[in-house]
């Protein structure tokens, strides 16, 4: 079974995301660190209190892994749990759906409940569909 591969976009780069026009995605950290950084799906909650503990409002989006495999790599980043990232910049039509996430009124991180069947996701994501160029 292929795990489920997820990127989140911050709240100041969601709408340069959302209009790539077909182009590819590429966040500074590909030109600062060399890989754009993914979660697997129970990751996703330390990510979000790691990296985006400020942020009121994020994207998820969710990364074909058939697709990105070829640059795929899993490491060792926050000890002793090992991320995938991605070394090249990943297209628009590699990205399958999305979610917006934001706090409830607790401050906690809404996040969808993510099964292994996409379809059975609660909320289902947004399907992505790659801008046209």
């Amino acid at each position: 079974m292929t795990l489920r591969l997820f990127h989140f976009v911050a709240e100041a780069d969601i709408e340069r995301f959302r209009s790539t026009g077909g182009a590819a995605w590429s966040p500074s950290s590909l030109a600062t660190e060399g890989f754009i950084h993914l979660s697997f799906a129970a990751q996703l909650s330390g990510t979000l209190e790691v990296h985006f503990k400020d942020a009121e409002r994020v994207l998820l989006v969710e990364v074909d892994p058939v697709a990105v495999d070829d640059a795929l790599r899993v490491e060792l980043s926050r000890p002793p749990e090992a991320f995938p990232h991605v070394y090249r910049a990943i297209e628009s039509a590699e990205f399958l759906r999305s979610w917006v996430l934001e706090r409830d009124a607790n401050s906690e991180w809404k996040l969808p409940r993510l099964r292994p069947a996409d379809s059975e996701d609660d909320p289902e994501g947004v399907p992505h569909e790659a801008p046209q160029a």
